[in-house]
């Protein structure tokens, strides 16, 4: 689970390779530009904002959204666990992360 900026600067949370090793920089980075084309391809097909993207892939499950309009959520599980089921979770953790953010606001 990583909290980013739409920068990709890491807000909270983190994620890690397959070796165990800190990710969470460069996912971060990766979120905010595959936010920037998934605004960038709902605005060429004009289906509106988009809300989430949700991606299955050989070594995992991935989904992303964007609590605010000025953060992303990325939840990563292995295959064992349906995208669907991270959609349900991220919907509970973008609340918890509104939230928070809202709290470190001055």
């Amino acid at each position: 689970l990583l909290l980013a900026d739409n920068r990709g600067r890491v807000l909270g949370g983190r994620m890690c390779d397959d070796d165990g090793e800190d990710a969470s920089e460069d996912v971060a980075a990766h979120a905010s530009a595959g936010s920037k084309e998934a605004e960038r391809t709902a605005r060429l097909l004009e289906l509106g904002d988009w809300q989430w993207v949700a991606i299955e892939g050989p070594g995992g499950n991935l989904h992303l959204s964007k609590p605010t309009e000025e953060s992303l959520l990325a939840i990563a599980r292995d295959r064992s666990v349906p995208v669907g089921r991270l959609s349900m979770l991220a919907r509970k953790a973008s609340k918890v992360a509104r939230e928070w953010l809202e709290e470190q606001q001055l």
